[in-house]
């Protein structure tokens, strides 16, 4: 029997000299993404002149990411990346990720969470005291500032002050929009140049890591061990090697944490809060469930279960809007995929939003619809493009972590406060951004009576 031969992956059209697709990936990325899925399941496009494997097709992407040893961690987003993270939990290849995953892995158990969990309703009630009827309120500050506390006093036992949060969320902004940027401009050289974005750019990461290092130091100075991600850190030994971390590992690590956990537990939150305001009907199933479910107080770790409508609201906003929207592999050795030959060394990128408005997936992709979650609907929903979190090995440690505190903030505010009127709308998402988050989000708070 004859071997089919093998297929040359597509290129995209509208490839520019010398720029390639960089214009329409920085000006209309997911868009252009999208688009991508009408020229075939694997698709080449050009970042300035270096090709890049687009994959668009959910089974195929399940293919790449259950399988770590070919597809490894790599290509322009990663390397970029590591500048900020060093070699940390999301950049890092092989068995050295694996490594780090066993010893961090602990501290994202169930005991873990319900522990961390505690002190999430503080923090909520805290920044919502300064809330007021009628109030005109900037919810993506808001969400940043609530996220940026839970994650450093649940993850590092560390306060951070006001001052503190302002510069780290200023920085992340920067920083993200930067790394977009550099990821898919048409060339190196303006990395470099002197300009004001290239040392807004430097100046947010020696921002994130002065503000990285203040809460690994305070930690360290009180000699007090606690139960949280840095004491695990600093502890856990590594059953196989019998060694821990060095100090810039776990500086490396906090810094992963801190980043991943900040932007997409605040993204998340904010869409989540935008959609709701544009579908009252859904909101007043919300209230209803968390007015019985919570009966005035804070949502708490135990109430997570009974919280179904909320988990549903979750869900489905993280389908619309997952806060990882483009990822990027490497091929560690040639390989076939979908009957394409990949040569060792490809760049691969996948896209949870594209895989997310699959209309033969997820019927009316882009209707805001959390029913779509019931059991007796998603046991018909293709899932295999569902992947805000990733998959396989390389699946994100701190999912659970995400979906408690969103699913628990969610419930308290809508418990206590109708989020509405957005200002300025419709929101879009920031643009030559890494992340999905919105531009700007500022609406009208009004106390539940």
């Amino acid at each position: 029997m004859t071997q089919a031969p093998l297929l040359q992956v597509p290129t995209a059209p509208a490839r520019l000299p010398l720029l390639g697709h960089s214009l329409p990936l920085l000006n209309r990325s997911r868009e252009f993404l999208c688009s991508l899925a009408e020229v075939g399941g694997l698709v080449r496009v050009y970042i300035g002149q270096m090709p890049l494997v687009v994959i668009t097709d959910a089974e195929l992407t399940r293919q790449m990411l259950n399988d770590s040893t070919t597809f490894d961690k790599g290509g322009g987003l990663y390397e970029k990346l590591s500048e900020l993270t060093g070699a940390g939990l999301l950049t890092s290849q092989s068995e050295l990720h694996k490594r780090q995953r066993r010893l961090i892995q602990p501290a994202f158990n169930r005991n873990a969470l319900k522990a961390y969990s505690a002190g999430m309703a503080d923090v909520v009630e805290e920044a919502l005291r300064g809330w007021e009827d009628g109030l005109r309120v900037d919810i993506k500050a808001a969400a940043y500032h609530i996220v940026s506390r839970i994650s450093a006093r649940s993850m590092f036992s560390a306060e951070m002050d006001d001052a503190s949060i302002a510069r780290v969320s200023e920085a992340l902004s920067v920083y993200l929009n930067g790394l977009f940027v550099r990821t898919v401009g048409p060339g190196l050289i303006f990395d470099v140049l002197p300009i004001p974005g290239n040392l807004r750019y430097k100046k947010s990461i020696a921002i994130l890591h002065e503000e990285i290092r203040k809460i690994i130091d305070a930690y360290v100075n009180t000699g007090v061990e606690r139960e949280d991600v840095l004491s695990m850190l600093l502890k856990e030994k590594d059953e196989e090697e019998k060694a821990g971390l060095s100090p810039r590992e776990v500086h490396n690590q906090v810094t992963t944490l801190l980043l991943a956990g900040i932007e997409t537990s605040a993204a998340t939150l904010c869409w989540a809060l935008y959609l709701l305001s544009l579908h009252p009907d859904i909101t007043r199933r919300l209230h209803a469930e968390v007015d019985s479910v919570l009966q005035g107080r804070n949502a708490q770790w135990d109430d997570i279960p009974h919280l179904k409508e909320t988990r549903r609201i979750v869900m489905e906003t993280l389908r619309l809007y997952p806060p990882g929207w483009i990822f990027t592999r490497v091929t560690m050795r040639e390989t076939v995929l979908g009957g394409y030959l990949l040569p060792q060394g490809t760049g691969i990128a996948y896209s949870p939003y594209l895989l997310h408005r699959n209309p033969s997936a997820f019927p009316q992709p882009d209707l805001f619809d959390p029913d779509r979650w019931l059991p007796e609907r998603s046991k018909d929903l293709a899932m295999s493009n569902f992947v805000p979190f990733g998959g396989g090995a390389r699946r994100c440690i701190g999912e659970m972590l995400g979906l408690t505190e969103v699913m628990l903030t969610l419930a308290t505010i809508a418990s206590k406060w109708e989020v509405r009127d957005v200002e300025n709308g419709p929101v879009e998402p920031a643009p030559a951004h890494v992340s999905l988050t919105p531009k700007h989000l500022r609406m009208r708070v009004t106390r539940r009576s």
